[in-house]
């Protein structure tokens, strides 16, 4: 990544977006809000968000990326990467005890005009599989140009916890990139979404489609993209973005 500095003037932590989930239990709805990861919560959100991505996130999942050690150490190293910046978002609420609890969240970080992808660092079979898929979708079309601007906020993985889905989380998580993005000077936001799920999701929080390819013909053009069994579950990749004016 380039250098980049967060803002002095922007706190740490900072909280993006507050809101009610969309269940009642008993008569009440749950209170959520989004905020900066901290280091208070850096180790349980890596935990968390790498065991739900690497089981469920289409490229991951079908790439079998849990079953390649190196490619798996590979991955989390990213992650673990993408918080440096101190642009990646949580989701928490409290319990019936008062207590913190971790939802889910977005390993979001900065993508810059002439950031390059070196495929020859990892070593992992799947990781690099993931990353030659994720450059080539990136390559069709300039989101530079469309988005106007040199650097956008972009993400490798939105993950809610299995016990707090259905009351609404994934959209407000990518929601809240909007105040992240504008408190610290970045005035777009564009991800690759490779379920049906996901991008549902990203259009109801604002993101239009700008590339979208089939897995089907993502893999004629070049067969190393291949992902068996992705097809039942997804036919699409979209990279959708959303500018913020």
């Amino acid at each position: 990544m380039a250098k980049w500095k967060r803002p002095d003037n922007v706190p740490l932590p900072s909280i993006w977006r507050t809101f009610e989930g969309k269940k009642e239990i008993n008569g009440i709805k749950r209170k959520y809000w989004v905020q900066d990861v901290t280091e208070e919560y850096a180790d349980a959100f890596l935990g968390y968000m790498t065991i739900g991505l690497l089981g469920e996130e289409a490229l991951c999942k079908y790439s079998k990326i849990i079953e390649d050690t190196q490619s798996e150490q590979e991955i989390v190293e990213l992650y673990r990467n993408s918080l440096k910046e101190k642009l990646a978002l949580i989701c928490l609420t409290k319990n019936e005890k008062g207590e913190v609890q971790i939802v889910g969240g977005n390993f979001t970080y900065r993508s810059y005009k002439g950031e390059h992808f070196d495929l020859d660092i990892f070593k992992g079979e799947s990781i690099q599989k993931i990353i030659l898929t994720v450059k080539r979708v990136y390559q069709m079309k300039d989101i530079y140009t469309e988005l106007n601007t040199d650097q956008y906020l972009t993400a490798m993985g939105l993950y809610v916890l299995p016990e707090f889905r259905g009351d609404g989380i994934g959209v407000e998580i990518l929601k809240a990139r909007r105040e992240l993005c504008l408190a610290v000077g970045i005035s777009a936001s564009a991800t690759l979404f490779t379920s049906p799920t996901s991008q549902h999701i990203a259009a109801k929080a604002g993101f239009k489609d700008f590339v979208e390819i089939t897995y089907e013909d993502l893999e004629k053009e070049n067969p190393e993209c291949s992902f068996p069994g992705i097809t039942e579950v997804s036919k699409y990749l979209k990279f959708m973005c959303i500018r913020y004016d």
